[in-house]
C-alpha cells in the first residue's frame, strides 16, 4: 500500500535521527524503515517497467528498477528535495533506460511494444544524465520560477525566452529586443538584474 510523501518525510527524519547513534538496534531499524519505503513505493518500479513486459528481458529491467529505487532511499535529502516520489522516479527511470541500453533496446509507443534498435547519441546521453543532475534542473526551474514572479510580466516574459522557461525555445538579446521595442542594451541590464535577484536566492543556492 503506498504512503504520502508526507509520511515518507517523515521516515527519513526518523532515519537521521537513529543515525546519531551508534547502537545497533539503531542500525537493523533504520534498515526496516528503509524497506518499508522500498516495499510501499515498488508500485512505481512495475509502473516504469510494464511498457518492457514483452522484452525478454524484462524482469532485469525490473531489477535494475528497483535497484534505482534503493539508491534514492539511501541517497534521500530530505532537507534538500521536498519530494521523495519525483527523485526516486528519476533513480528508476534512469536506471531502466541504462538497462535497456545495454540490451539495445528502446520503447516504440506506436506498436506498443518494445523493439531492438541502435541507441542515438541522444538517448545515450539522456541515460548518462545522473538522477541528481535531472532533479535538481527541475528543483531549480521551480525555484527560477518563483523568484521570476517579482518581476514585472514584460520582465518574465523575456527571462523565459531567454532560458528557454515554460518549454520556450531559447532566444538572444538581439532576438528578444525587437518584440519588446527595446534594445539589445536594455535588454542585457534586465538580464543582469534578474540574475543578481537568482543569486541571492537561498535556496537555489543551496541546490548547486
Amino acid at each position: 500500500m503506498a504512503i504520502s510523501n508526507d509520511e515518507i518525510i517523515a521516515c527519513f527524519v526518523e532515519i537521521e535521527n537513529l543515525k546519531k547513534s551508534n547502537n545497533l538496534e539503531d542500525t537493523k531499524q533504520i534498515k526496516n524503515i528503509q524497506n518499508k519505503i522500498i516495499k510501499n513505493l515498488s508500485f512505481i518500479v512495475y509502473r516504469m517497467t510494464k511498457q518492457y513486459k514483452r522484452f525478454e528481458n524484462y524482469e532485469d529491467l525490473v531489477q535494475d528498477g528497483f535497484i534505482g529505487l534503493i539508491k534514492a532511499t539511501k541517497k534521500f535529502n530530505y532537507t534538500m528535495f521536498p519530494n521523495f516520489y519525483i527523485y526516486a522516479e528519476q533513480w528508476i527511470k534512469h536506471n531502466i533506460k541504462r538497462s535497456a541500453s545495454r540490451f539495445d533496446v528502446v520503447y516504440n509507443p506506436k506498436r506498443k511494444r518494445v523493439v531492438y534498435a541502435e541507441i542515438n547519441e541522444s538517448e545515450s546521453e539522456e541515460c548518462a544524465e545522473s538522477p541528481e543532475e535531472i532533479f535538481l534542473n527541475k528543483e531549480a526551474q521551480y525555484w527560477v520560477k518563483e523568484v521570476l514572479k517579482e518581476f514585472s510580466e514584460r520582465d518574465q516574459e523575456i527571462m523565459e525566452r531567454m532560458f528557454g522557461l515554460n518549454d520556450r525555445p531559447k532566444q538572444t538579446l538581439r532576438e528578444i529586443g525587437p518584440d519588446f521595442n527595446l534594445t539589445h542594451e536594455r535588454i542585457r541590464q534586465i538580464k543582469n538584474h534578474v540574475l543578481l535577484k537568482l543569486k541571492k536566492n537561498q535556496i537555489l543556492n543551496n541546490l548547486y
